[in-house]
This record gives C-alpha cells, structure tokens and sequence, in this order.
C-alpha cells in the first residue's frame, strides 16, 4: 500500500512537471481579471490609498526558450471617499479614477516547455489617468470636476503559469507598478500601487 501512495504521488509530481506540449509554441494570449491597489499617501487628498478593479489584456511573444516580451493594457476604475479636516472645517472629498495602463516587459521564463512556469519580468510604459472629483465643504455647494493625465510608468511582475493542456492554462501574477508623475486633481502626484491578477492563458 505505502509502495502504491508513492508511486500515485510521484506519477502525480512527473505529470506536473512533465512537458506541456510536442511541438514549439511562441505565443500566449492572456486576459487576466484581478484587484489592483494604489497605497496611501500623505501628499495626496484623499490620501487614504483606493482599491482599482478591472483586468489587463496581454499578448506574450517568445523569442528564445527562457526570454519573452510581454505587451499589456488593461482598464480599471475605483473611487474613494474621505472627509478631511481643511482649516479647521470637516470637507468631505471624493474622487472616481479610472487606470488604462499600457506597459511592454520583458520576462524571465523559469520552465518555459513545462506545466509549472514561475516567470519574473520588468518593464515601462505609459499610464493614462482619468479623476472625476467632488468637494463639498460645510454651507458651500458641492463642487465637481475631472481631469486626466498621462504619464510615464514602471513596472515589475513575479508569477507563475500551470498549463492544463498543450494550449489552455491558468496562473496567478503579482506586479508593482510606479507612476512617478501624475498631474490630475490639481496636483502632481507619486502613484505606487500592487495589483494580484488572474491569468487565463491560450497558447499558439
């Protein structure tokens, strides 16, 4: 019986591990839904941070066996809403941002003609930001206004994929993104944020 459990699990961990496909694939579609969050900061109003949902759309082109380039875009929207304490007075600030980032990468590939692929990468782009903002401040009307921006952006990803075929696969993705310039709200500002993605992969 124990001789039996060990070979299941090893037949188990080869089959993991064992080669995804016979035959060469140099592209990977991926879309891939998730929560992304820009951290707090205190140079900011609202400066509580905001959680931002939505999914990327990404297109991934193998150049040697561990190497690839990743282009992704996505779209995500979140709002936020804080009193703050402005002279003395309690206003009460909110703010819809709506994120369509645009990044190219370029990504280390652990076990590219395997199941199990960890895979880490970096890259730049661009970010175009969009605020609509509301004021309202204590026997004032509330006022409202929107304004948008785009800037340049960095990037950095670590993940994995598990292929369940030769073509179809899942994973999950982990990046950090840096936006060092932002002009929207009527203010330069310093964007980090984390996003944690679902990827569904389709293989070519």
């Amino acid at each position: 019986m124990r001789m039996k459990t060990i070979l299941s699990a090893l037949a188990i961990v080869l089959f993991s591990f064992g080669l995804v496909r016979a035959g060469e694939i140099n592209n990977v579609i991926t879309f891939s839904p998730g929560v992304r969050r820009i951290l707090p900061d205190p140079n900011s109003i609202p400066d509580s941070g905001i959680s931002l949902y939505g999914a990327n759309l990404a297109y991934k082109r193998y150049f040697i066996p561990n190497i690839s380039s990743q282009l992704r875009t996505g779209f995500w929207m979140g709002e936020v809403s804080q009193d703050t304490d402005i002279e003395g007075q309690t206003v009460d600030i909110s703010e819809e941002f709506t994120l369509v980032p645009a990044t190219l990468s370029l990504n280390y590939e652990v076990l590219p003609d395997r199941r199990w692929n960890p895979y880490i990468g970096a890259g730049a782009g661009m970010d175009y930001i969009n605020i609509n903002w509301s004021v309202k401040a204590p026997g004032k009307d509330r006022k409202t206004g929107s304004s948008s921006d785009i800037g340049f952006s960095f990037y950095g990803v670590v993940g994995f994929d598990y292929f369940l075929t030769g073509q179809f696969g899942m994973g999950l993705d982990l990046s950090y993104n840096y936006a060092p310039k932002a002009d929207v709200g009527g203010y330069d500002r310093e964007m980090h944020n984390v996003a944690v993605l679902m990827n569904l992969n389709y293989a070519f």
